[in-house]
């Protein structure tokens, strides 16, 4: 399916990006029957074992049956270095076209400069070329682009080297990818910003050795992207009041006063451990109270805290979101098995014809959990006073 390019927009997206290019132009969307692919180094690569990203993209579209297949590979450039021949298949540049071919994408999220940075500014020439060559071939897919910048080089301390400088020529690495981006009308998403911003606010790191992110810094660099494209869902609040109960992020369906509490049920989209739930009730009065989700308590709080305001993480308020994520997961390790087995040499390649199909079959039962997973869900909260209180 041909599509138009897609692109950042609005004021909130230029300042949460402030290099993205092609603001202000046609949203980012998915649609029925859409194909998107990862394509890139081994940032993007390993986030197939998280899969934070296409946790965030497809809830935001439940209705829409979107097929995700992760094309990385460690190591890899624009040029496709790192692809080595396997399963009927040629090395290099020529098994990564071969291969994202055959997928007939729709859209195609591309990650690279990280590991060419380290040539620093002697090859960013080179680079550009390259980079732009790459387009050049994915173009007659009439898929739609999104250029990722590169990630931020951590520090974590000596021995480790310092990167102030690798960063320095990241950004500049960024900093042509992004013009890229505008000559040929493709979506540019600024992913180091957000990434060295994300430390600052947090103690505990975002990558194993500076560059690999751990699953902390994949939520942030799939947040990232979230944000940049615009398709991020609103903040999830609820305020109760003595005429009623607002919200936000979510759909009030009923609601009704209980036990000197309150009683809601919504519908909401899918959210992810570690999006935060913000209740408010500036009438509570004395004691503590329950805060409950589907029956189960997910926090005890003074009516002082409450009326001013407490925000809840966790699994337990966001069961639904921690689900799919794993069925996200689960498929795409099958899927890394499928196109990159480990017995990928010609003496075993009668036996890999036959593993396929099996891989072909789990994978389509695991779409089918998806797609029950992605769907708005209704939910029952009840804020109630403890048994006990004085009020």
């Amino acid at each position: 399916m041909a599509r138009k390019s897609i692109h950042c927009i609005g004021l909130l997206v230029a300042a949460l990006v402030p290099a993205a290019a092609g603001v202000g132009r046609e949203p980012f969307t998915l649609a029925e029957g859409d194909r998107v692919v990862f394509l890139g180094n081994g940032v993007i690569e390993q986030e197939h074992a998280c899969g934070e990203l296409e946790t965030r993209l497809i809830r935001r579209w439940p209705q829409a049956h979107v097929i995700f297949r992760n094309m990385g590979w460690s190591g890899d450039t624009v040029r496709g270095l790192a692809r080595t021949g396997g399963y009927e298949q040629p090395a290099g540049l020529a098994r990564l076209l071969k291969e994202i071919n055959a997928l007939k994408p729709t859209v195609i999220f591309v990650g690279y400069g990280l590991n060419e940075s380290f040539a620093g500014p002697s090859g960013l020439e080179g680079f550009g070329g390259d980079y732009r060559k790459l387009i050049d071939q994915l173009t007659p897919l009439g898929a739609s682009l999104v250029l990722l910048s590169p990630t931020w080089h951590e520090d974590l301390g000596r021995p480790l080297p310092d990167p102030a400088g690798h960063n320095k020529d990241i950004e500049t690495y960024a900093a042509a990818i992004a013009r890229i981006a505008g000559e040929r009308q493709a979506a540019y998403v600024d992913v180091f910003t957000p990434l060295r911003d994300a430390k600052r606010r947090r103690t505990t790191p975002l990558t194993t050795n500076g560059i690999q992110l751990n699953p902390q810094g994949y939520a942030e660099f799939a947040a990232a992207i979230e944000h940049g494209l615009g398709v991020a869902p609103p903040p999830w609040e609820m305020q109760l009041g003595d005429r009623g109960v607002k919200a936000t992020g979510s759909a009030v369906k009923q609601q009704t006063p209980a036990g000197g509490g309150w009683r809601v049920v919504v519908d909401e989209v899918v959210r992810v451990p570690g999006e935060p739930l913000r209740f408010t009730w500036a009438g509570a009065r004395g004691g503590d109270y329950e805060i409950a989700c589907d029956g189960q308590i997910a926090a005890t709080v003074p009516a002082g805290k409450l009326a001013t305001g407490v925000v809840l993480e966790g699994a337990i308020v966001c069961p639904e979101g921690e689900k799919l994520r794993r069925a996200i997961v689960k498929k795409g390790e099958l899927f890394y098995r499928r196109w990159r087995p480990f017995n990928d040499h010609e003496r075993h390649w009668g036996y890999i014809r036959g593993d396929f199909a099996l891989y072909d079959e789990e994978i389509a039962a695991l779409e089918k959990t998806i797609a029950e997973l992605r769907v708005p869900r209704e939910r029952t909260i009840e804020v109630r006073p403890v048994k006990g209180n004085s009020r």
